[in-house]
């Protein structure tokens, strides 16, 4: 078997593959990018759980439309989620707007905002899609502003100096909470 496609073909029938739900609908797809790919109609079979039978029948099926478009319009209709471009943009730019350490605020949001009801792994694939990682901050030590300390140092200089005999100084650490101590995924 041989098939051929052009780019524009294939890379439609790969994004078809990955957003359908219906199993037959994958296999069709699926079968069609592994022919191109030279696969054998075994080797297809064994992959994706039917019969070789079922890989010829995907092959000549299209074959016998003879138009791409035709078979695609015809047959299959991607999933395009629930949410608009226009909503995206909007979740996009609210993630952007603060650190989250959790997708469920996000959930929170959609389904505040939108009125959309999303389970916790859909919304982390969405951000995925949405060209958003979840990784580990790193520590950044406290911005020190280096005029006011040189400042500090030339007055402690000038009050040690000026130190009568019989008076010391001390200096005192006090203690409190620290916020940011570890770092953690966001």
């Amino acid at each position: 078997m041989e098939l051929l496609l052009e780019k524009s073909q294939l890379e439609m029938l790969k994004e078809l593959q990955s957003n359908t739900s219906d199993r037959h609908a994958y296999q069709k797809f699926t079968t069609l990018i592994m022919i191109y790919n030279r696969f054998s109609s075994s080797t297809i079979a064994e992959n994706l759980g039917i019969h070789p039978s079922t890989v010829n029948r995907h092959y000549n099926e299209y074959q016998s439309v003879k138009d791409f478009d035709k078979y695609i319009e015809t047959h299959y209709k991607p999933c395009v989620g629930k949410l608009s471009d226009e909503q995206k943009v909007l979740i996009k730019t609210y993630v952007q707007s603060d650190i989250f350490h959790s997708s469920l605020k996000v959930l929170v949001y959609i389904k505040d905002t939108f009125g959309i009801e999303y389970k916790p792994d859909s919304v982390i694939a969405l951000l995925h899609r949405l060209g958003f990682v979840y990784k580990k901050t790193k520590l950044i030590p406290s911005k020190a502003d280096l005029a006011k300390q040189e400042e500090f140092i030339k007055e402690f200089r000038e009050t040690e100096e000026n130190l009568p005999e019989n008076e010391l100084i001390l200096f005192g650490d006090g203690v409190h909470p620290h916020h940011n101590t570890e770092s953690t995924y966001a």
